[in-house]
């Protein structure tokens, strides 16, 4: 058996618009690896997020969105401003959990995205 792994986790995310979206991940930081008008993949050092066109309502075979944990390389008072000034809508600002600091934001289509801080 060889060292690579079986495979590898691609999380991925439902989204209403795509434009919308990539452009909403870019200023977080990622960056296109592949785009298309129904799934993009975009990536943060080795990890990959994709992004999925949400079906018509009426598939409701498909959940409508998913949750997302980033682990933030940097200061989460550097983030913040950053994120703010591109407009990202940043809720309750910098809280103190059992785990250590974190902040959450709202995507596009409303998603919940926790950032923590490394430790």
């Amino acid at each position: 058996m060889s060292n690579i792994p079986i495979f590898t986790p691609t999380p991925f995310v439902y989204v209403r618009d795509m434009r919308t979206s990539l452009a909403f991940y870019q200023a977080l930081g990622f960056t296109v690896r592949h785009t298309s008008d129904e799934w993009s993949e975009l990536l943060i050092d080795n990890a990959i997020l994709a992004l999925h066109l949400k079906p018509q309502p009426e598939n409701s075979s498909y959940h409508s969105q998913m949750g997302l944990a980033l682990r933030a390389n940097r200061p989460l008072e550097y983030l913040y401003q950053q994120w703010d000034d591109a407009g990202i809508e940043i809720i309750g600002g910098i809280q103190v959990q059992p785990f250590g600091r974190s902040l959450t934001m709202r995507d596009p289509d409303g998603m919940l995205i926790q950032v923590n801080e490394k430790w």
